[in-house]
């Protein structure tokens, strides 16, 4: 599997031209409804769009999510539902997906470590158990685990003796098992329905955002210009359109800066130093990541304005 092997549709779909669209409007979560449509949650208002297979815009709705981060599509109880997480409000909701308010949880009941305020990135449910489980990706760095009643159980804060750093994406493969991106240490988690460590990486993923999976693979956004396709085993068995112009800087997680002369004394997001490089083929700032039954990969990347990619297969 090479990006070869797909047809790399750039701008495939494009927000709506709005004013807080044109002043962020970066794409942060995506997925695929069984129906073929795709959800995308960004920082613009309204958050959630709702596009057909080809890109058109049918729907949007949720005017309140100015923080728009992730988004899952989870399905108890033979109900499919979103679950939205709003970094700056610190919103962790489940909704319908036509936007009605199923459920809100609770913040936790005290901060983390370093007096780390709570603020979450992604969440999802596990459908044998009903557990809730969150990640803190960008205050405390701590793993939540609430039940299905918003009764918040636990919290964990390091995993096989290294403390968690960024735990920003996590998600429930189809085995009922965890899979959570412990960014800062480049490592990537599988955990039980309890939250024991089943499997870890530190070689697989330098950045790794958000996950999904289709065909017994996990494709994983790489922050820093990939999109990385893990065995059950956590072995890289893929790379898709790797950015070659990206390279890491030490600090906070790694920061990257871009490699080309012009922008060597840039430190800071992929996205510092706008759009003049972006090419077909090659990725800037993946974020969340959704793969269609058919085993399109569609891309909402961390970009002003938004950037949304599919590949589709050949």
């Amino acid at each position: 599997m090479t990006t070869a092997d797909y047809r790399w549709i750039e701008d495939w779909a494009k927000i709506p031209d709005t004013p807080s669209g044109r002043r962020n409007g970066r794409t942060h979560g995506i997925e695929v409804l069984p129906d073929g449509r795709v959800a995308v949650f960004h920082q613009a208002q309204p958050a959630v769009l709702i596009f057909s297979e080809t890109g058109e815009l049918l729907d949007r709705w949720g005017d309140r999510f100015v923080g728009a981060h992730g988004m899952t599509l989870t399905q108890v109880g033979g109900q499919l539902a979103f679950w939205l997480v709003d970094e700056f409000s610190c919103e962790v909701v489940k909704t319908t997906l036509c936007g009605r308010t199923l459920q809100r949880l609770p913040h936790p009941p005290k901060n983390l470590r370093n007096g780390g305020k709570y603020t979450p990135t992604w969440a999802d449910q596990h459908p044998q158990t009903g557990d809730i489980w969150v990640g803190d990706g960008y205050g405390g760095s701590g793993v939540h685990r609430f039940d299905a009643t918003g009764k918040h159980l636990q919290v964990l804060t390091e995993f096989d003796g290294l403390a968690v750093d960024s735990p920003h994406g996590l998600r429930v493969d189809p085995a009922g098992q965890i899979w959570l991106t412990d960014r800062a240490n480049h490592r990537v988690l599988v955990l039980d329905a309890e939250g024991q460590v089943l499997k870890a990486s530190t070689d697989a993923c330098h950045s790794p955002c958000s996950f999904a999976f289709h065909d017994g693979h996990a494709y994983v956004a790489e922050l820093y210009g990939a999109v990385r396709v893990l065995d059950g085993d956590l072995n890289a068995v893929a790379t898709l359109g790797e950015n070659p112009w990206l390279i890491p800087e030490p600090g906070w997680e790694q920061r990257p800066k871009w490699a080309w002369p012009e922008a060597q004394a840039e430190q800071g997001y992929p996205n510092c130093a706008g759009t003049d490089h972006v090419q077909p083929g090659k990725f800037i700032s993946p974020h969340g990541i959704a793969v269609g039954p058919d085993g399109a990969v569609f891309v909402a990347e961390w970009t002003e304005g938004g950037r949304l990619i599919k590949l589709a297969k050949k």
